[in-house]
């Protein structure tokens, strides 16, 4: 599994206990051993904030009170409303966790489904609001799929 891989999961995911990272990484189908595991978050900057893994360089203000608003303008916009002053960290999780390679599988679960945000071509922030460019077509999905992350 790359680092970028790891990174990916301890982003999009919560999760609590090595153990737990490391069966998700199993389900994945990557072998590692705890000690592997423990060394490679350690050397990778990964933390622990409020009993969870967080990656370098992750947001500390609460994701899931980022998002007060969804608007719509068709055909490839979205844009979020977030209290004053979070729209940058809101963006910066945006773009961190989506994937704009289209070869990447790396993003999938075990089921095959996407666990980043591909449909995101890139995010514009202001101070309360972000923009976001989706590709043609994956508006109503990309706006259904950040509305079930941020649950």
């Amino acid at each position: 599994m790359t680092n970028k891989e790891l990174l990916k999961v301890i982003a999009t995911e919560e999760i609590r206990d090595q153990s737990v990272l490391l069966e998700r990484i199993k389900s994945l189908g990557h072998a590692m051993t705890q000690s592997t595991l423990s060394r490679r978050l350690r050397k990778m900057g990964v933390r622990k904030k409020h009993g969870v893994y967080i990656a370098p360089n992750s947001p500390d203000i609460g994701i899931s009170s980022l998002i007060k608003r969804i608007d719509e303008s068709p055909p490839n916009l979205l844009v979020l409303h977030t209290p004053p002053g979070h729209a940058h960290a809101l963006a910066y999780k945006l773009d961190y966790i989506s994937s704009n390679d289209p070869d990447s599988t790396s993003n999938l679960d075990e089921n095959n489904q996407d666990i980043g945000f591909p449909e995101i071509v890139g995010t514009i922030a202001g101070d309360d609001t972000v923009l976001v460019i989706t590709r043609p077509g994956q508006l109503e999905q990309l706006k259904q799929k950040i509305i079930e992350f941020w649950k």
